[in-house]
């Protein structure tokens, strides 16, 4: 009787243990980059999104910190009930837009509205840098739309010429960048935040200063300057795919003492917007810029910026624009919004 070999089977499974322990350890490597980088200033907003209940929100809002440190989520549903989380993070590639809205509609799919900040539309190329766009694609999950945020994110700054990493390792496999030397100073408490729900913040992306920098009150911004032919390109392609999609978009100018030239532009993006068709709010002109009762002493941090007793008054009127105009339902007696009414707790002098 012919003896059964059986080398071919013990390859076959040296081989699939071989494999599988080089999987576990990217696995592994990479959730530890990813831990890592919930370290960076406000990238926490970007992973503590997907916490949120599947088709529970009414709406995102997004930008960089002309968002997050005007929107107070917490305060719209303090105030009307409604839930729209602010995804707006640290000087937010305005490019990044339309793949984190495509990234919210996977699993908040009945959204109603969509706010966009379109002030760092008009950042110069010079104030680029990398590792702004960074917070936002380490803490995404691998996926085809993260990978052509990467794409669209490298190609417009070829086209502006701005002075970043155009290491394109460095973006779509984070773990391997500076050659793994993250890892020497890894904290792992990190790791734990990573997976320990009950860790998550409750500010739902908003991010408030207490400081306050009296300012003199600025002139109405009426004044229209033409916007770069990347600028409004890349405008345009995004107001064509926010015709595609079902919730309603709406564009905003939060207020602002000065932007150092570029008021013009924006003054221009809010024209471009509602010649196609979209909703503006641009709190820099009136009548809105009375109508908001801005305290030019009381309610900014820096020129930029309103601190929280800005943002306070910022929310409230944004907020009751918002359930008015697209009938958001109030959602403070529903079940299933524990977060929300836990991150209500968390606001200065809660109810």
């Amino acid at each position: 009787m012919r003896k059964k070999r059986t080398w071919p089977l013990l390859v076959l499974l040296i081989l699939f243990l071989i494999f599988d322990a080089i999987g576990i350890t990217v696995f592994c490597i990479t959730e530890l980059k990813r831990a890592d980088s919930l370290d960076s200033y406000t990238a926490d907003t970007i992973h503590y999104f997907y916490a949120e209940e599947p088709d529970s929100l009414d709406g995102i809002y997004l930008g960089s910190s002309a968002a997050n440190r005007y929107w107070s989520p917490a305060e719209a549903f303090a105030e009307e009930g409604i839930c729209i989380y602010n995804l707006g993070t640290y000087i937010q590639p305005f490019v990044a837009t339309r793949y984190l809205i495509e990234e919210a509609l996977k699993s908040q799919t009945e959204m109603d509205v969509i706010v966009v900040e379109v002030r760092n539309l008009v950042r110069p190329p010079d104030k680029y840098d990398s590792d702004d766009f960074k917070r936002v694609s380490d803490l995404m999950p691998y996926s085809s739309n993260r990978s052509d945020m990467i794409e669209a994110y490298l190609e417009y700054c070829k086209e502006i010429e701005a002075e970043i990493d155009y290491e394109s390792d460095d973006y779509y496999v984070p773990a391997v960048r500076d050659d793994g030397e993250w890892a020497e100073d890894y904290d792992l408490s990190l790791l734990e935040d990573l997976y320990d729900d009950t860790s998550i913040e409750q500010d739902k992306g908003f991010n408030a200063s207490f400081d306050v920098k009296p300012l003199s009150e600025p002139p109405e911004y009426t004044d229209r300057e033409p916007l770069t032919r990347t600028q409004e390109e890349l405008l345009r392609e995004l107001l064509s795919y926010c015709r595609e999609i079902e919730p309603e978009v709406v564009f905003v100018s939060a207020p602002f003492a000065s932007l150092g030239g570029r008021e013009g532009m924006l003054r221009t993006a809010l024209d471009i917007c509602e010649e196609e068709g979209f909703k503006t709010l641009d709190f820099n002109c009136e009548p809105l810029r009375s109508q908001l009762g801005t305290d030019w002493n009381q309610d900014f941090y820096n020129g930029k910026h309103m601190n929280w007793y800005g943002a306070k008054k910022y929310t409230d009127f944004v907020a009751a624009y918002l359930a008015e105009t697209y009938d958001l339902a109030d959602h403070r007696q529903e079940a299933g919004y524990d977060s929300w009414n836990k991150a209500v707790d968390t606001l200065p002098g809660s109810r």
